[in-house]
């Protein structure tokens, strides 16, 4: 249901209620186009996104060592795992220009649990072809697993949760293990 929004390529984030929306438009696609008629009353979240675009007064690898330190000191309880993906420079062939530069900061604790990632979005819409005036940063946090929904979030039925429900877990998440531990 990850349409782009006006070209540029989910760089502005769904709201639920935007989220419903699309559910209603494939409901209504599924009957026009192939006469299927679907029931989505008890739909459910199976995985769940949560993410934040935030413009930036710098480019990205600017930030590189407070996202590192940011990263690493993710509190215990967390159990999560770091993985850093590495983007090559754009001439790998000669030793001076084979620096590799961070990308994509992901902690994770697994399949059936939680996964934050923090990326350069404005490079992300770059190799889509897409530019953008200013540089953009993404935070997500995925929970992985029906249950860790229901517990971090007291459900997992889409048309229960709401837009308030989502930004108080977000801002909740940031503050007991970004701001509190700092």
């Amino acid at each position: 249901l990850s349409v782009p929004d006006d070209g540029f390529h989910n760089l502005n984030c769904l709201t639920l209620t935007e989220y419903r929306v699309r559910i209603a438009l494939a409901k209504q696609f599924l009957l026009n186009e192939y006469g299927i008629s679907v029931c989505f009353d008890n739909l459910k979240f199976r995985t769940i996104e949560l993410n934040k675009t935030i413009e930036t007064d710098y480019s990205f690898p600017e930030y590189r060592r407070s996202l590192v330190l940011m990263v690493h000191l993710f509190p215990g309880q967390l159990r999560l795992h770091e993985a850093d993906y590495f983007d090559q420079s754009d001439h790998p062939y000669q030793a001076t220009d084979n620096k590799k530069v961070i990308r994509t900061f992901m902690s994770t604790s697994g399949k059936r649990g939680l996964t934050v990632k923090i990326y350069d979005k404005t490079e992300q819409l770059k190799k889509r072809n897409i530019m953008v005036s200013g540089n953009y940063l993404r935070f997500e946090i995925t929970l992985n697993d029906p249950e860790k929904i229901k517990k971090a979030l007291g459900g997992n039925d889409v048309f229960k949760l709401s837009d308030t429900d989502l930004q108080k877990y977000f801002l909740s998440f940031i503050h007991e293990n970004l701001e509190a531990p700092y």
